[in-house]
C-alpha cells in the first residue's frame, strides 16, 4: 500500500475519532430527543415537556378526528386533539374559540359529574387571547387534588386542543404551558402531509 495512501486513511480516522471525542456531549441526546411520529400527516414528538408519547385514538364519530395520548409517569399527562365537528375552520369566525371553550368545559362537568366528583371541580379562570383560549380547573378534595388545564386554538383547518393534568401542584402548570407552547408551535409551523403514510403503530 503507497505510504501516501495509508497516511491518508489515518488522518481521516483520527479525524472520525477527534469528531466524536468533541462532540457536545447532548448533541446523541438531542437528537434522540426530536424524534418524532407522523401521525395522519402532523409530526408528534417521542416526548414533550417531560412526557412520553403513547397511544393514538380515532373517533368514529364524523368530525371528531383523533387524539394521542402523552404521560409523565403518575404526576402528568395529556391528551392532544385535532378535529373540526364538520365544520369549516379555514376561515373561523372571531367566536369560534369561545364557542368552542363553552362546549369544552361542558363536557369536562358533565364527565365529572357522571364520575361524582362535580361539586369537587371547579373552573378557577378561562381566558380568551387573540387566537387561543385557556381553562384552569382544580379537581378533588385538600388531600388528592388535580390541575387540570384545557387549551384551544385552530390549526390547518382544525381545532387543535390539549387537556393537561397533573397531581403536581407547584410546577405542573409551569409544565402544562410548557407543553402547550411546544405542541403548538409545533404542528402550526408545520405543513401537513397531504397523503400520510399511516403508521400502523399510531392508527
Amino acid at each position: 500500500m503507497p505510504f501516501r495512501f495509508r497516511l491518508w486513511t489515518l488522518l481521516a480516522l483520527l479525524s472520525l475519532v477527534s469528531w466524536a471525542t468533541l462532540a457536545p456531549p447532548g448533541a446523541h441526546a438531542q437528537e434522540q430527543r426530536d424524534s418524532s411520529a407522523v401521525i395522519e400527516g402532523l409530526p408528534f414528538p417521542d416526548k414533550v415537556a417531560g412526557l412520553v408519547r403513547g397511544p393514538t385514538t380515532t373517533y368514529p364519530q364524523a368530525g371528531y378526528g383523533f387524539s394521542v395520548r402523552y404521560t409523565g409517569g403518575r404526576q402528568s399527562w395529556a391528551d392532544v386533539y385535532l378535529y373540526d365537528k364538520a365544520l369549516d375552520l379555514t376561515a373561523p369566525s372571531k367566536d369560534a374559540l369561545k364557542i368552542e371553550m363553552s362546549a369544552v368545559l361542558r363536557e369536562i362537568l358533565m364527565v365529572a359529574d357522571a364520575r361524582g366528583v362535580r361539586n369537587d371541580t371547579k373552573v378557577e379562570a378561562t381566558t380568551l387571547d387573540g387566537s387561543m383560549a385557556s381553562a384552569r380547573l382544580r379537581i378533588g378534595s385538600d388531600k388528592a387534588q388535580i390541575l387540570s388545564f384545557a387549551f384551544l386554538t385552530i390549526a390547518h383547518g382544525k381545532f387543535l386542543k390539549i387537556r393537561f393534568s397533573t397531581r403536581d401542584l407547584r410546577t405542573g402548570r409551569k409544565q402544562a404551558e410548557t407543553f402547550r407552547d411546544a405542541t403548538f408551535k409545533r404542528i402550526q409551523s408545520t405543513k401537513p402531509v397531504l397523503q400520510p403514510k399511516r403508521d400502523p403503530r399510531y392508527i
